[in-house]
């Protein structure tokens, strides 16, 4: 496989992306859409348009996890495929550029409201109800 990575190498790494975009990541969007988006829900109208944007963001995400899974798992079945490796790099850089901007908003707005705007014993049920969704 040259520099390209050792065909199993390539089949783990696949796996281990298919693994935490299907279970992980899944996760986290319920933790957002189920545990802090109705805590803050109407406390104001730039956190309430930060709110929409990030439930939007989620929308968005779907078909384009989707897609990375799809080609992932292409990957998997063909390691040495480069146009399946294209096809790959190409999902994952459109997926990078999204998450960033998701990310930002999340860091920059969102996490500081939760704990600006949300007592200490709420938070705890926050994290209880996320651990909740692990086991």
């Amino acid at each position: 496989a040259g520099n390209n990575g050792s065909v199993p190498a390539v089949g783990d790494a696949c796996e281990r992306r298919e693994r935490f975009f299907s279970e992980a990541l899944f996760l986290h969007v319920h933790d957002e859409e189920e545990s802090i988006l109705p805590r803050l829900q109407g406390r104001s109208a730039a956190l309430d348009a930060a709110l929409l944007t990030m439930h939007h963001e989620h929308a968005v995400h779907e078909p384009l996890l989707r897609a990375l899974l799809a080609a992932s798992a292409a990957v998997r079945a063909e390691p040495l495929a480069v146009d399946r490796r294209a096809a790959l790099a190409e999902i994952a850089a459109r997926l990078t550029a999204e998450f960033d901007r998701h990310l930002a908003l999340e860091e920059s707005t969102i996490f500081p409201e939760i704990r600006a705007l949300l007592s200490p014993a709420v938070q705890d049920e926050v994290r209880g109800e996320m651990r909740a969704r692990r086991r």
